[in-house]
């Protein structure tokens, strides 16, 4: 092989070098410009993710605030058609009716809520979720006196 060809052979390895070389500048920006993309959604969901804590966070302080602002706000409830108020969110049949001036030794507590009546006869002390305007009635258990005719 002449000089010449030997010449030609080596810039063409050169050359072809040189190609390789480029080509794997290309694909090595290409990895990186995908990396930085990666980086940007990773970056993006970050933010996302960080705004939907701030928005959980601040229904959760509304919540908060809504109930410590019923526990200020009385509760508005009836028995035997008497109105009456309280700040307790739970009360027993037996708080109801003391609180309402009715002694609970010789009564029981009726719920009304429109045609359906639930019977606290056999369960004065289990805890009510109180809201405004329940409805209660009481039914008188004790002795009735009688009137004796001589």
């Amino acid at each position: 092989m002449s000089n010449y060809e030997e010449e030609q052979s080596e810039k063409e390895k050169l050359k072809k070098l040189e190609e390789e070389e480029r080509l794997e500048k290309e694909k090595l920006k290409k990895e990186e410009e995908e990396i930085q993309l990666e980086k940007e959604k990773l970056k993006k969901l970050e933010e996302e993710e960080r705004l939907e804590k701030e928005k959980l966070k601040k229904i959760e302080d509304e919540e908060r605030f809504e109930k410590e602002k019923l526990k200020e706000h009385p509760i508005e409830y009836i028995v035997n058609d008497e109105i009456l108020w309280t700040k307790e969110r739970e009360l027993t049949p037996v708080q109801i009716m003391t609180n309402a001036q009715i002694n609970p030794q010789e009564n029981y507590l009726i719920e009304v809520k429109g045609l359906e009546q639930i019977l606290f006869k056999d369960d004065p002390n289990k805890e009510i979720k109180m809201h405004d305007h329940m409805k209660f009635t009481t039914v008188y258990t004790g002795v009735v006196p009688v009137s004796g005719n001589n």
